[in-house]
């Protein structure tokens, strides 16, 4: 069975879920969405009507390792993803992304690829991971690419050995973390405590090791980027540009300090900054959406 699966660990995560499948209908899709959420958010999900399972977190023992809210809701249920996830073929999506066009062409990109693990990026960026990739590269003797969490891709059809084998070498990054080089940033959007570990080099890591490609942002119609307005206030429907320009230092770098057109819509986009600038980011795309006509859907 094929569908859409979001760690939604909190009510306002459940709240964006219900507003990212709502997106998804608007523009015809109708493959099931199911979410993980903390125990006693259970009955709070299931009420809202629109989701195919609730499943519930379980903190077991890796959970004891960490003590950041990020690594512990973000990074390990990714980690432990296989333990959840109820569809033999899934895109694995974060909750403050909204559906901007019928995602089917990206779906079947994803299945032509023939990898049992895939996911978006760069396949380079000399400002990925605080401008420290090429030196992680150089020491590891590995081609990391510029992975982005945000949007990955599961098909156990494609192979369940290497799958496993895949999530094996993500442990292993997890576990060796500071020995393999990576770096911890300050975990502003959760807690304030202290650096945290990231999730996306840990996938880029097991991606090299597997010798997986990314589908690179700028070939491949998958996922935009918007903050401040930036793209949901020139944004038509459908949406062809690919923004980068508030995330990475790439364009800067490499002069290319404007957006990429790319040959079809890109199906999705995410929403970053405040929790106060994402909300006024979804009123401006979701009024947009609504107010397309049908035949441009």
């Amino acid at each position: 069975m094929t569908g859409y699966f979001l760690l939604t660990l909190g009510e306002l995560y459940i709240d964006e879920a219900v507003q990212f499948t709502q997106s998804l209908r608007r523009f015809k899709d109708n493959r099931p969405v199911s979410i993980l959420v903390k125990e006693g958010q259970e009955e709070y999900a299931q009420n809202k009507g629109v989701f195919d399972k609730v499943l519930t977190l379980e903190e077991g023992t890796l959970y004891k390792l960490v003590d950041k809210p990020f690594e512990k809701y973000c990074l390990l249920p990714r980690l432990e993803i296989l333990k959840y996830l109820p569809y033999r073929e899934a895109i694995v999506i974060d909750t403050d992304v909204i559906c901007i066009h019928d995602p089917e062409n990206l779906w079947r990109i994803f299945r032509d690829k023939g990898q049992p693990f895939n996911c978006t990026g760069s396949y380079y960026d000399p400002s990925y991971h605080w401008e420290k990739i090429d030196q992680i590269n150089e020491k590891l003797k590995m081609n990391i690419q510029a992975v982005h969490g945000g949007l990955f891709y599961i098909n156990k059809q494609f192979g369940e050995r290497e799958l496993e084998q895949f999530f094996l070498y993500f442990m292993y990054a997890f576990v060796h973390y500071d020995e393999l080089g990576f770096k911890r940033a300050l975990d502003n959007s959760r807690d304030d405590s202290g650096l945290s570990m990231t999730d996306e080099i840990l996938i880029g890591y097991a991606m090299s090791k597997m010798n997986f490609k990314i589908l690179d942002f700028s070939l491949y119609p998958s996922i935009t980027f918007e903050m401040y307005g930036y793209l949901a206030d020139k944004m038509k429907i459908p949406n062809y540009i690919q923004s980068w320009y508030w995330f990475s230092l790439y364009h800067e770098k490499l002069g290319k300090d404007y957006p990429e057109y790319l040959n079809k819509p890109i199906p999705f986009i995410h929403c970053f900054g405040s929790q106060n600038d994402k909300s006024k980011s979804y009123e401006k795309i979701k009024k947009l959406i609504y107010s397309t006509s049908q035949e441009y859907l």
